[in-house]
């Protein structure tokens, strides 16, 4: 899938094209820009990411929140460029009995190494893959955003949309379920 959350074999099946009438390349932009609003929308990667890097400010809690989600391995933590090992994993969350800052009252630099995301085999995945293939369909139908045709004295109005806040066009229960 190349980083694409579904494929442009899936995409000429949902709308029963041929290689022919949807090459690879077109079915590929119109892929990478579904993803992108789907993964605007959740405000996560989706995908399997190994060793991904974040530099989060601490906090006095003893909580910390990884930002990407499942995360399935860390690999490193520092607090203020130091590492440290006194912290306990779990799902999402770090836990460290002193805290996330390394001075009281003065934020601190959380840099986490860990990876996170579904595989391309998760089931969980496929919520994700449909939403992005409609959301493709939906832009493959009309590329050019037309809001209208006329030939002649027949016009045919359509209910005008735009596509540069796709993202916005996923109904908030699916955006909720996709985080």
């Amino acid at each position: 899938m190349a980083d694409l959350l579904a494929t442009a074999a899936d995409l000429r099946a949902l709308l029963d094209e041929t290689e022919e009438t949807l090459s690879n390349d077109k079915a590929e932009v119109v892929l990478r820009i579904a993803s992108s609003a789907v993964r605007m929308a959740a405000r996560q990667h989706i995908t399997a990411v190994v060793g991904d890097t974040v530099v989060l400010i601490g906090n006095p809690s003893v909580w910390f929140d990884l930002p990407q989600r499942p995360a399935t391995a860390v690999t490193s933590v520092k607090v203020d460029g130091a590492a440290v090992t006194d912290f306990k994993v779990f799902g999402n969350r770090l836990w460290r009995s002193a805290g996330w800052e390394k001075t009281s009252g003065e934020p601190s630099a959380i840099e986490v190494v860990y990876s996170h995301g579904y595989e391309e085999w998760d089931a969980k995945l496929g919520y994700a893959s449909g939403i992005t293939l409609t959301l493709a369909a939906k832009l493959f139908s009309n590329v050019v955003g037309a809001t209208g045709m006329s030939i002649d004295d027949f016009t045919v109005q359509f209910t005008q949309t735009t596509t540069s806040d796709l993202a916005g066009t996923i109904p908030a229960n699916v955006v909720k379920s996709l985080r």
